[in-house]
């Protein structure tokens, strides 16, 4: 963090989700391209390398990147001195953003935007206000300014499907107040394998989940409409709903099945059980902002 192209930025108050930091970010930007990187996931070495120099090959707005996922070994039952990745997203069109399972194109962290184009998209908005979780809707808004966009071929980055499992309880204790020594053994194993090492680690035990048929997650189901009446799930449907979105910005799937209630219920809940704590008030984002720009204005004139 000593070096001075860093800039670290507290938040006065917790957004809650990925929404808040991610357009504190996108605000500040001032480069020629822009990424994003969870607090729980982590980049390989050549993640920026690869994704810059896909972006300025073809000239193109967006790279979509591949994450491996990884779960802990007690969860395959076996004796692994290191998390086990058992599955590999394959990014596609982002029209599948509109109903189908949203980890198709996660982690965001995979990602890579010019600026400019990520500008005319706008902010992330809170997965309280929406149907879909915010990097759905983040992604069907760029898809209506038809971007040029590569898929990345070869995994970069690593999302761990470890503390925020709902098959863990924790014993009562907030999920990310629990030590997770796993970081700590892939970092190391990152520096010793190099990444080209740590690829040939992912697809080796990749195959291996598939030899033994372990639990996957199914990229075809309809999240988005999962509990939609059936004429509401039909592919045709579903197609013809969405171009109509990309053409008038009316989303008719959130106008039909969100329910505010629920939605916000689910919200303060994910929060307390991942933190501890509690949200009473959100955080106005025009003032979110101007602290932000505040605090970019002070690390820039510290002595």
């Amino acid at each position: 963090m000593e070096d001075e192209r860093f800039h670290y930025i507290n938040l006065a108050k917790r957004s809650g989700g990925q929404h808040g930091p991610n357009t504190v970010g996108l605000h500040l930007a001032d480069t020629k391209f822009v990424a994003f990187l969870n607090h729980d996931d982590l980049w390989l070495p050549d993640h920026l390398e690869k994704s810059v120099a896909a972006l300025e090959r073809q000239d193109a707005d967006f790279y979509l990147g591949r994450a491996a996922f990884a779960v802990t070994s007690d969860d395959l039952k076996a004796k692994l001195y290191r998390p086990a990745f058992v599955e590999l997203n394959i990014p596609s069109s982002l029209r599948r953003a509109y109903a189908g399972a949203n980890y198709i194109f996660e982690p965001a962290s995979s990602w890579l935007l010019r600026t400019e184009f990520a500008f005319r998209v706008g902010p992330w908005r809170p997965a309280y206000m929406l149907h879909r979780t915010s990097l759905q809707d983040w992604l069907l808004r760029a898809w209506r300014f038809r971007p040029v966009t590569i898929l990345g071929e070869e995994p970069t980055t690593l999302k761990l499907n470890i503390h925020h499992s709902p098959r863990r309880t924790f014993a009562g204790q907030s999920q990310y107040a629990v030590p997770q020594p796993h970081y700590g053994t892939l970092v190391n194993l990152i520096e010793r394998l190099g990444p080209e090492g740590i690829r040939a680690l992912i697809y080796d035990d990749v195959s291996k989940a598939r030899e033994r048929s372990l639990p996957v997650r199914d990229p075809d189901r309809l999240e988005a409409v999962a509990t939609a009446p059936n004429w509401l799930k039909r592919k045709t449907t579903l197609n013809l709903l969405a171009e109509i979105y990309r053409w008038t910005g009316f989303d008719f799937v959130h106008w039909h099945l969100w329910q505010p209630d629920e939605r916000m219920k689910y919200f303060h809940e994910l929060i307390r059980v991942r933190t501890g704590q509690t949200i009473d008030t959100l955080p106005n984002l025009t003032e979110t902002l101007q602290y932000a720009d505040e605090q970019l204005v002070h690390v820039h004139h510290a002595p």
